[in-house]
């Protein structure tokens, strides 16, 4: 009579295969913090105690590859209060849910912003007025898809520890030159709560006024 309490070995070999994966995992965020962010574990930290799920599963890569992509850490103007600067970096995907990049900051009281593309750019990221006079700056990323013309200018305000989207443009490539324009210049505060954002279309180039209540109430 077999033993009840002896592990069949399906489950065995399941049970190696998620341990190896757990090994190879906490190999590329080592790499990750090591030898890609000078050192520093905290955006790394952050995402295994915030953002990975048991229940979404392991995606793991090569430390060649993320090295390959890895573009380093950009400088931008401080979101959460006046003096100083911040800095971000951008981080792929280590789990099944998560669908695209996401952007970490240095400063842990601010949550990652999550993309749902894997063209993320450290330098896309930036940082406009505090329009809603909350203390916190808003942030916006040039937006890619990484094959199509039209690409966007998101912009997000953190709303009770998440960043939540209030207006996106559209920005056509072939109407404006990106590495032309300063992103920051295109999103302008009229008053509290109010703003305008630029699109470029099919060579045309418009202003939208955005208020940030009716957005939030949708």
């Amino acid at each position: 009579m077999k033993d009840k309490f002896v592990k069949p070995r399906a489950v065995e070999r399941e049970t190696k295969r998620k341990d190896s994966l757990k090994a190879v995992l906490k190999s590329n965020l080592n790499f990750f913090a090591d030898s890609l962010l000078g050192g520093n574990q905290a955006p790394v930290q952050a995402y295994m105690k915030r953002y990975q799920p048991d229940t979404c599963g392991i995606l793991t890569y090569k430390n060649d590859r993320l090295k390959e992509n890895f573009e380093g850490i950009a400088t931008v103007r401080k979101i959460n209060g006046d003096k100083g600067r911040d800095s971000v970096v951008v981080i792929p995907p280590f789990n099944y849910c998560d669908e695209g990049d996401s952007y970490f900051f240095n400063d842990q009281k601010l949550p990652r912003l999550y993309t749902q593309s894997n063209c993320c750019h450290p330098n896309n990221l930036f940082v406009v007025e505090d329009i809603d006079e909350d203390g916190t700056r808003e942030i916006g990323i040039f937006y890619s898809s990484c094959t199509s013309r039209f690409k966007a200018l998101n912009i997000y305000s953190l709303q009770q520890n998440e960043w939540v989207k209030i207006a996106e443009s559209t920005f056509d490539i072939f109407t404006k030159d990106p590495g032309k324009v300063k992103f920051n210049t295109l999103v302008r505060k009229i008053k509290k709560g109010e703003f305008k954002v630029c699109n470029f279309n099919d060579g045309k180039t418009t202003w939208e006024t955005i208020t940030m209540k009716a957005v939030l109430r949708r």
